[in-house]
């Protein structure tokens, strides 16, 4: 997935039941790193590819606090409201994903 935001509290893969899942997760306060279309539908949605950063077109980007994780088989992980995240199946996985107010 593309680098983007949840407003709403979200255990992300509620429980990672198959396979493995890399996250990388950004602070609410780096959103201004991140580049974020302007308007639209998108505008949780950041316009940097994580996984392959065109710094010459994004400098700001290299400013940004990453935090790296893997999710294993039966790991559960919570992501704040208002954190930035992005998403990479590292295998065949199944997982499943519970957001709370």
């Amino acid at each position: 997935t593309h680098i983007s935001l949840s407003l709403q509290k979200n255990i992300l893969f509620g429980c990672q039941a198959f396979g493995k899942k890399r996250l990388i997760l950004f602070p609410e306060h780096d959103g201004g790193y991140l580049s974020a279309h302007a308007e639209g539908m998108h505008t949780n949605t950041s316009q940097i590819d994580v996984e392959n950063p065109d710094f010459a077109t994004f400098p700001q980007f290299s400013k940004a606090t990453k935090k790296t994780c893997v999710l294993c088989e039966g790991e559960m992980l919570y992501i704040p409201p208002k954190y930035w995240h992005h998403v990479r199946s590292t295998s065949p996985s199944i997982s499943v994903s519970y957001w709370f107010s």
